[in-house]
């Protein structure tokens, strides 16, 4: 009855309306929540049981939504940190995204009350800022995952809260919501081809990054990230 998408892409409310599921869109990176969103998140899955089951989503599936289905449970009490992370194995949920990890070792029984007098009104959608923006939010990635590659790939003394996978994964998001976008049909028909290209790309280097292959690899696939973004900006950027 009640989908709560933490998936940076705004899920498809229209229809779940029609099927008579209620969405709630609460965006989570590849870290740890805030203590607010782990709130909020308490507070919609809470208020979604009283409407019937709810089911928590991401665009894999195994990451983000993992982490907070074992967020919620924790702060429920339906299950203890390790049986959590148990589950979140299951999920197959990467070791690499530390930050959700140590999200949910950190996680601690929410109050009642706190959940009672939480009065936030859950959007059923968050609407994504402009293609503008958004490619500033790719080269913020870009630049942070130059800084990884000139340090073998481990988090540098200067940026300890670095995650490769978590950088391209943001990427990766951004790319789809510029994919849906109105925005994007202003471009000529090869834009979306090249936008798609760009996915795959760096969808393949977040898989790189999550396998830990080796460092003379993992370079070999940003330059294809980047690749993909110099060909496209040589016939779109403004």
């Amino acid at each position: 009855k009640t989908i709560v998408c933490v998936d940076g892409v705004p899920p498809d409310f229209k229809t779940a309306e029609e099927f008579g599921m209620k969405t709630v869109h609460i965006p989570l990176k590849y870290e740890a929540p805030s203590p607010k969103q782990i709130l909020d998140l308490a507070t919609a899955v809470s208020r979604g049981r009283e409407r019937g089951v709810v089911y928590i989503h991401c665009h894999q599936g195994k990451h983000r939504s993992a982490a907070a289905a074992a967020i919620v449970s924790v702060a429920f009490g339906d299950l203890t940190i390790p049986e959590a992370k148990e589950q979140m194995r299951v999920s197959q949920t990467s070791v690499v995204y530390q930050g959700l990890w140590d999200a949910v070792d950190s996680t601690l029984i929410v109050p009642v009350d706190d959940v009672l007098q939480n009065n936030t009104v859950f959007p059923s959608s968050v609407e994504p800022k402009g293609i503008t923006s958004q490619m500033i939010w790719i080269d913020d990635a870009l630049d942070n995952l130059h800084r990884l590659q000139r340090s073998e790939w481990r988090a540098p003394s200067n940026h300890p809260d670095l995650v490769g996978a978590a950088e391209v994964g943001m990427i990766v998001d951004t790319f789809r919501l510029i994919q849906l976008s109105t925005e994007a049909n202003r471009f000529s028909d090869d834009f979306e081809t090249l936008l798609v290209n760009a996915m795959h790309q760096a969808s393949s280097l977040e898989e790189a990054l999550v396998q830990e292959l080796p460092k003379n690899e993992l370079y070999i696939y940003l330059k294809r990230v980047e690749q993909s973004c110099i060909n496209c900006h040589a016939t779109h950027r403004r």
